[in-house]
Formats: C-alpha cells, structure tokens, sequence
C-alpha cells in the first residue's frame, strides 16, 4: 500500500509543479508592486535553486567519464545484431542532437516575443549572464584545461568535460580490474549526485512557487508566452526526430517508408497516451514483426533499445540550454553548441533508469552549463515539460522501431532465410546449411 502511494506521488509531482507554478504566478500578478513579499519569494527560490546547481560540476565530470570510458570499453561486441543496434543508437543520439543546435536557434532569434520581455525574464532568472569570447575562435585555446582544479573551481564546464572525456577514453582502454579502481568511485559519485538532486526535487513544488511569484511579479503574461513559443519549438523537435527516425528505417533498414509509417502509428498512439515506451513495448514489438523482423531478433533489440535509448535526450537537452539561454539573454555560439551535443549524448546515456524530473535535470542540466546558460528557469521548463512529453515518447517509439530494423537487416544480410546462426546451451554456434 505504501509503495503504491509513493508511486501515485511519484506520478503526480510534475502536475504538482506546474500547478505551483500556474498558483506562484497568479499570485504574482496580483503581488506587483509588493517589493518584500518579491523579495522575499527570490530568497526562497534563489536558495533552492543554489541546491541544485551544486551537483553540476561533479555530475558532469562523473557522467562524462564513466560515459566515455563505458562505451570506449565496450567496443564491438559480439553479435551483428548488437553491434548494428549500437551503431544506430549512437548515430541517431548525434543527429538528434545536431537537429536541435541546428534548428533551435534560428527559431528563437525569430522569436515574437519582445526585447523587453526577454529582458525582464533575464532579470527574473537571477543570475548575470556568464562572460563569453569576442569570437567563436578566440576561447578555443581555452577549452584545454592546463589545470583542471582551476578550471572546476571557476566553474567552466567545456575544459572539465574535456578532462573528462580523454580520462574516460584512457580509463576504457585499460584492463578493466585497473579501470574500475577509479570508475567505481565516479560511478558512486554520480548516484550521489542523482540522489541529492532527487531530494531536492522534492521541494519542487515550493520552489516553483516562488519562481511563479517572480515571474508574475516582474515579467507577467511575457512569461506565458515566451514558455508556449519553447513548448512550439518541442513539439517541432519532436516531429523532426519522428521523420529522421521513418527515413533512417526506410533507407538502411530494409523497410518501406509507407509500410514503416503504417506499422509505427499504433505504438506512436498509445506512446502518446500512456506516455511510457515500456507501457508501448507489446504494440512495438507486433509492429516490428509486421515489418518482416522474426520474433528472435525483434525480442532482443527491441527491449535492449527501450531501456538503453531515448532519441529525444540530446535534442531535448539542448533545446533546454539554448532556450535558457535565449530567457536569459546569453549568447551562444557554434563552438558552445559543437561542445555540448556530446555532453547531451553522453548525459542521456548516462542517466537512463533515473525517474521522472531527475532525469530532464541531470539531463538538461549538465548541457545548459556547457553552453553557458545560467539555470535561473530551468525548473520553470521543468515545471511545463509534461505538456510536451507525449510528444517526446511518441518520438522514442519510433526510433525504437526504426533501430530494431536496421538491426535486424544485418543479420539478414549475413545470415540468409535458412542459414541463422542456432544458439546451443553452451554458448556456441553453429550454422545449418539451407
């Protein structure tokens, strides 16, 4: 009964939070003008926010590292399907976040929202907009960290996540009994950090509040209309990660494009609706063998695709960023955003199996850093990412399905109908001739 509870809680938060924030603005409106009681709501809400800004820096060297070395251990496993299947996560994870750091910010430099008003959201965010290059070439000298504890105390996020990168790389090529000496301390690190975020997360609500208040009290109905153009721009993303995901089936899976778009609807339906791939996984699977995968390969890669996969955490990632940044009056240039589609990649790997808002934090969070956004209203976009999840889940079924069928053309490319590989008890294989 007790765990049941605490499941309904753990479902209900997001709609608790943004119905805070709904509550918190109103009362702002109402509140202009009463400087203390403002005043009073930053305080609060500043000291939440500062609890959760304290676990980016050892949450984003712990995740890059530990990402790194995993997928640099890793290598080519064995198995075409496996292998095939990996090939396409990691290509679509790096489309996905190139879509977004292509396609975002021309959109909100052709935002309607008034100068004033982004302004005036800067200021309701908190934070002072972090210095930045004259140009894109001039701080590239500066993302190698020549010392690191420097670079980590003045909080510059790109020469950490490239200290981190070529630690996990050199980690990964080592002898594993070597490596873990050091991954598993990083690895307890980064739960640590995922657990304090959680805990602070549980305060959401209050902290929501209290930036409602603010934005009520100092932007008004700028706000509103400044998170419904982000909330526009999601469901695009979404759309255009529906379509990568239908053509990359159609031209390297072995599929056609309308059969792809026929089988795939149903499980985009009930992704939409229950918004949850694992809850999918049945319609998903019927849909992949309607595509011509035999039941073998479509049980293996499928499950293994949901659990491990979301197409939409790059891309969502660094939409968050570039939209903090936007609220914030940051610029952001193409180094910034080269830098952070790995960081969105690794970190979406990295916090899979995390529940609810810890996971868009821990995801969203790390790459707003590396692209030098303040996370004044982060948990604003927190507040509404519901709103836009379905969307987001539709998208992940997809890239489920188109993946399982790339994976799958391979084995039937090197295994031809009457030659399949059969697996015996004790591990070996043998090929029957047709």
């Amino acid at each position: 009964m007790n765990s049941q509870g605490a499941a309904r809680m753990a479902r209900s938060r997001p709609q608790w939070v943004l119905i805070a924030l709904i509550v918190g603005f109103l009362a702002g409106l109402a509140l202009q003008g009463q400087t203390a009681v403002v005043e009073g709501a930053n305080l609060i809400g500043g000291i939440w926010l500062d609890l959760l800004r304290m676990t980016i820096l050892p949450l984003v060297f712990a995740l890059v590292t530990t990402g790194v070395a995993d997928l640099r251990s890793r290598g080519a496993e064995a198995g075409a399907l496996g292998w095939r299947l990996g090939l396409a996560i990691v290509v679509l994870l790096a489309l996905a976040g190139a879509s977004a750091g292509l396609i975002v910010p021309p959109l909100l430099a052709l935002s309607p929202i008034d100068a004033r008003a982004i302004a005036a959201l800067a200021h309701a965010s908190g934070e002072a907009a972090p210095a930045v290059p004259a140009s894109a070439l001039a701080g590239l000298r500066g993302m190698i960290p020549t010392n690191i504890v420097a670079s980590a105390a003045a909080g510059a996020i790109v020469p950490l996540v490239i200290f981190a990168a070529a630690l996990g790389a050199a980690l990964g090529a080592m002898v594993p009994a070597r490596a873990d000496a050091l991954l598993a301390p990083l690895r307890t690190l980064a739960d640590a950090m995922i657990l304090i975020v959680g805990v602070v997360l549980r305060f959401a609500p209050i902290g929501a509040l209290m930036l409602g208040i603010n934005l009520g009290a100092t932007v008004g109905w700028a706000a509103v209309a400044a998170l419904g153009y982000f909330l526009a721009i999601s469901l695009l993303l979404s759309l255009v990660l529906i379509t990568l995901s239908t053509l990359f089936a159609a031209m390297l899976g072995g599929v056609g494009l309308v059969a792809f778009v026929r089988a795939a609807l149903p499980p985009q339906l009930i992704a939409a609706g229950t918004q949850s791939s694992l809850a999918t996984l049945p319609t998903t699977l019927a849909a992949a063998r309607q595509l011509g995968v035999s039941e073998r390969d479509a049980a293996v890669a499928l499950p293994l695709a949901v659990s491990v996969f979301k197409i939409t955490g790059p891309s969502n990632g660094i939409a968050v960023g570039l939209a903090l940044a936007w609220l914030s009056g940051t610029p952001v240039d193409a180094v910034h955003i080269a830098v952070a589609v790995p960081v969105a990649m690794l970190a979406s790997l990295a916090i899979l199996g995390v529940p609810g808002q810890v996971t868009m934090y821990a995801a969203s969070g790390p790459v707003a850093v590396a692209l030098g956004a303040p996370l004044g209203m982060l948990p604003v976009l927190i507040a509404v990412d519901p709103l836009s999840d379905m969307f987001r889940t539709a998208s992940n079924v997809t890239a489920h399905l188109a993946v399982t069928c790339f994976a799958a053309a391979g084995v039937r490319e090197a295994y031809p109908i009457g030659t399949e590989p059969i697996n015996r008890p004790n591990g070996a294989v043998a090929t029957p001739h047709p």
